[in-house]
């Protein structure tokens, strides 16, 4: 793999990212509800890795010149970029923080990401494209977004886990934890097939006194899915260090030293 991956850790996960091999990135970054502020992890990591900025909180404040500036100027004295982790459609505050997130981090000469919700606010930043796709070609999934933001995507890696009751009406997946997932492939008897157009594995299972279809990825539909990205012109991809294991990882060379 040519495309570096990067794992996204929380504060409790420090150590273990420390000790990996891999291009970082490390959560619990947020913004204080009631005055303008950056909430930094009371052990914020001294290692290279980006700041990922979440938005679970919604402040009652308005986007100031001052806050953005202040968390651009943070990214980029200790971090090595910003990513705006954008959960679900972005409420007008958030639609405006990374408006000027962007052109701050663009005149900062900053990298910043953010998710595909906010792609058309942030057009200096790179869009974090869904790896999972439930109709057509998996090919198709990627070029399309590849042709919508040229350059600038980024594979956010989801591990598909998911049942479809059939006949598979649009919109009928009901997703699955890894347990739940394990607890189907081990109870019910039956073969694991690949699904190629969707670069996944399928398996037909009983379920609600019907039929259903599993859906799920593995380390070898993982690696095909980084493989497609990087032949689409993606740039990196990006995931939970808790998923790594299914994830194709490269060391990451070693700082030169001067």
């Amino acid at each position: 793999m040519s495309i570096p991956i990067y794992l996204a850790f929380s504060p409790e996960e420090a150590a273990e990212a420390a000790a990996a091999s891999a291009h970082l990135a490390c959560m619990g970054y947020q913004l204080a509800p009631d005055t303008p502020a950056l909430l930094a992890p009371s052990d914020a990591p001294e290692f290279p890795c980006m700041l990922l900025l979440q938005d679970s909180t919604q402040p009652a404040y308005e986007p100031t010149p001052e806050l953005v500036q202040m968390i651009v100027q943070y990214a980029a004295a200790r971090h090595t970029g910003l990513l705006c982790d954008v959960s679900g459609k972005p409420t007008e505050f958030w639609l405006q923080m990374v408006t000027q997130l962007d052109r701050a981090a663009e005149e900062a000469k900053l990298s910043m990401w953010t998710t595909i919700t906010c792609a058309d606010a942030a057009p200096h930043s790179a869009v974090l494209v869904p790896s999972p796709c439930m109709s057509g070609r998996y090919g198709d999934h990627l070029a399309q977004a590849a042709a919508r933001w040229p350059a600038r995507c980024v594979l956010e890696l989801r591990p598909l886990r998911c049942r479809m009751p059939l006949p598979c009406p649009v919109g009928s997946e009901i997703l699955l934890s890894p347990q739940d997932l394990q607890a189907f492939l081990h109870r019910d008897p039956g073969g694991i097939y690949p699904w190629e157009p969707l670069r996944c594995m399928y398996k037909l299972v009983w379920e609600d006194g019907g039929p259903s279809l599993l859906l799920f990825d593995t380390p070898e539909t993982m690696a095909e899915k980084v493989l497609d990205a990087e032949a689409a012109g993606f740039a990196a991809a990006v995931g939970l260090l808790q998923e790594a294991a299914l994830f194709p990882m490269a060391p990451v060379p070693a700082p030169s030293q001067t």
